[in-house]
């Protein structure tokens, strides 16, 4: 059996068959993921949504994200799946801006990278009032609980260490569609 080091594992994120990839939240989690996308062979589109114009512009200017913005609604509706990295605590706004943003939800994977699992399924079931069969509850086993700098977020997202050599892992519910529960990962 041969062992790799973890820093010589890398995502292989090439054959991941998503058209469009939205990443909500272009911090220290999403802009990583960002980051290891596209180091992982991630030739798809990537957009981003995140409050700060200047993140969205510094993630198209370090060729992380091909467009993004702060609108939301204008976003989502282009996208095949969503990744919401945005902090537990807001989940409950950004999934209200989503409910109302996307008329139909069969068509689009909706996970996310935050801390804690149940805080996130009670919100979509708050707001929803159910649970969509595209919801698959992730985790990327990555980062802490301390705030970045702006200096630190670079660092991160120009080294893609926050999520290599970790393996995401996803977390579906009874009510996760099958075919939803293959996608959030790239094939390793």
């Amino acid at each position: 059996m041969t062992v790799t080091k973890p820093e010589q594992r890398r995502l292989d994120a090439s054959q991941l068959n998503e058209p469009c990839l939205l990443i909500v939240g272009l911090g220290l989690i999403g802009g990583s993921l960002a980051a290891a996308l596209r180091q992982g062979g991630f030739n798809q589109t990537i957009i981003a949504c995140d409050p700060d114009d200047g993140e969205v512009q510094r993630g198209i200017e370090m060729g992380l994200i091909d467009a993004g913005g702060s609108c939301l609604a204008e976003l989502a509706p282009q996208a095949s799946m969503i990744v919401l990295a945005v902090p537990v605590l807001a989940m409950e706004s950004v999934m209200r801006e989503l409910a109302d943003s996307l008329a139909d939800f069969s068509k689009v994977v909706i996970t996310d990278v935050g801390s804690t699992k149940a805080a996130i399924r009670d919100c979509v079931q708050q707001v929803f009032g159910h649970l969509p069969s595209t919801l698959v509850l992730g985790h990327p086993i990555a980062g802490s609980e301390k705030a970045a700098s702006p200096l630190q977020i670079q660092i991160f997202m120009l080294t893609t260490k926050l999520f290599s050599p970790r393996k995401p892992t996803s977390t579906p519910m009874r009510s996760s569609a099958p075919v939803s529960c293959g996608r959030p990962a790239a094939p390793r």
